[in-house]
């Protein structure tokens, strides 16, 4: 009788145990209050060393302008694009912009309109510096082909993109309007000419970006605005 009630016993602990470790073992992921990060942490270096899904087919790179983030989004979306915005480049949690989450460590600088325009212009110049041969930049259909000079594309992006000291080197810039159906050439680099990039569908790390309707998030009337 006593063997018995002792491996009752036994068999009990043991099917707690295996119940309650799982648990326990899924709390880190759900930690409270987590410290705040400061926008130091978040340099040009640090975006580029921590891109998941960085461009890696020349002419991949698209850029736009103010009120656009979401149609650029979407265009890099299309199945049949192989284009790569600054939203499909990094894990998800860094474009999110609940600035009242104890559990989102970008909280202080998404509440703070300078510190959030330093942010993403660090990581606007980062995905500039991992572009190579040639890039675009999308405006809005009126504006076509004229792009606007202000903003993290004009003083940013753009800047870097003429630059020679990042990862890659871009020796082309196009713009185009927000179907891609329009293309101009916007500048190149002196002694270069534009070819054509013989670019294929690369596949989407799944944890990698985020969406439009986040995209969307950070533009004209959206909670987040950035002078883009």
């Amino acid at each position: 009788m006593f063997l018995k009630a002792f491996s009752v016993f036994i068999l009990m602990e043991a099917a707690a145990y295996a119940v309650t470790l799982p648990t326990l073992a899924g709390t880190a992921n759900l930690a409270r209050d987590v410290p705040a990060d400061p926008i130091s942490k978040y340099t040009t270096q640090w975006f580029v060393d921590n891109a998941c899904n960085p461009p890696d087919t020349p002419g991949d790179c698209l850029f736009y302008t103010k009120g656009l983030s979401r149609k650029a989004q979407e265009l890099a979306a299309n199945p049949e694009s192989f284009l790569k915005t600054i939203w499909e480049m990094w894990e998800s949690y860094l474009y999110n912009d609940d600035d009242e989450d104890t559990n989102n460590p970008l909280r202080k600088i998404m509440a703070d309109e300078a510190l959030r325009y330093e942010y993403f212009s660090n990581m606007s110049r980062a995905m500039a510096t991992m572009c190579e041969y040639l890039a675009s930049v999308m405006v809005r259909d009126e504006d076509f082909p004229e792009v606007r000079p202000d903003g993290i594309w004009g003083q940013v992006e753009f800047e870097q993109l003429k630059r020679a000291d990042g990862v890659k080197r871009v020796d082309v810039v196009t713009v185009i309007n927000t179907d891609g159906t329009r293309e101009a050439d916007l500048w190149a680099r002196p002694g270069e000419r534009k070819r054509f990039a013989g670019a294929s569908v690369i596949p989407k790390q799944v944890e990698c970006g985020t969406t439009g309707e986040v995209a969307g998030h950070f533009d004209e009337g959206g909670r987040s605005p950035v002078d883009w």
